[in-house]
């Protein structure tokens, strides 16, 4: 589950919970100055809901809500109270450094269909870091970057098929192969022409 969906299902939640908030008070009223009072009261409560469900990300909700009661009556009647109910959350995602990312957007590259697109994220650093795609056979078929890092950065790069001399690789499987300071890791692709 992703942290939008979750941040979705926590708002449900405190909107499921926002009744426990509600204040209805209670009143009679038998005013004997004019044929009508009218008081205004009006209370705001301000729980904070923190969730923090991975090392990536801080899901802050802050609801607030107001709650005015309406009191009218005659001299002659019972006074009516009507609540009303104002609730409101404003969700706040905050990313917290120090997950290394290694993402590809396709399994399966098709002729004529999207270029394949890598994600790298590197909190690790300095070091020496470098994307590569090998063959099956353990063949160099393109370096996508090859550096020395200085600081935590993110990559995108995308992947068309192609070898060092933009010619189309065969079909296969092929290995995306990442190097950081830290680590090494490597994910497959399938071509299909």
């Amino acid at each position: 589950m992703n942290n939008f969906a979750k941040a979705l299902t926590l708002l449900a939640i405190l909107s499921a919970a926002a009744p426990l908030f509600a204040q209805v008070p209670t009143a009679t009223d038998t005013p004997t100055d004019s044929p009508t009072d009218t008081a205004t009261n009006t209370a705001t409560a301000t729980p904070t809901l923190t969730a923090t469900d991975t090392p990536t990300a801080t899901i802050t909700f802050t609801p607030t809500q107001t709650n005015t009661p309406t009191i009218t009556g005659t001299p002659t009647d019972t006074a009516t109270i009507t609540p009303t109910y104002t609730p409101s959350c404003t969700p706040t995602i905050t990313p917290t450094p120090g997950k290394n990312i290694f993402d590809v957007s396709l399994n399966i590259l098709k002729e004529g269909g999207q270029p394949v697109t890598i994600h790298t994220g590197n909190r690790a650093y300095p070091g020496a870091y470098s994307l590569r795609i090998y063959n099956s056979a353990g063949e160099l078929i393109r370096i996508l970057d090859d550096q020395n890092l200085t600081i935590a950065t993110d990559f995108y790069y995308t992947w068309d098929g192609t070898n060092t001399h933009n010619e189309s690789v065969a079909s296969g499987v092929y290995l995306i192969y990442l190097r950081r300071p830290t680590d090494k890791a490597v994910k497959r692709i399938l071509v299909v022409r």
